[in-house]
């Protein structure tokens, strides 16, 4: 893809916790620091680009709808967790990149 991704948002996908097994929903943004963003591989053509690894990226984990438990308690709508993660692709066949 031309250009370079700083964030990414993921509709919400289904969560539970240990502490809230009745699954709820959350939306995810990944953010990639300018130090941390990719280079790009090509085709033999040239005409497509795609980030082979990047990260480490932040994550920021949005609470659409709370996840609960069966005494009732549940998670808290729109609460935010944040952390880390890595995007790796596995060594499959050589690229040549540049």
């Amino acid at each position: 893809m031309p250009g370079d991704i700083e964030s990414w948002v993921i509709p919400p996908v289904g969560y539970s916790t240990p502490a809230f097994p009745i699954a709820g929903a959350l939306r995810v943004e990944l953010k990639v620091p300018s130090a941390n963003r990719a280079t790009y591989a090509r085709t033999g053509q040239g005409e497509t680009e795609a980030v082979v690894d990047g990260g480490p990226f932040d994550v920021v984990f949005t609470v659409d709808i709370a996840a609960s438990n069966p005494s009732g308690s549940a998670d808290t709508p729109g609460a935010t967790y944040q952390g880390k993660a890595s995007l790796t692709c596995p060594r499959v066949r050589p690229v040549t990149a540049g």
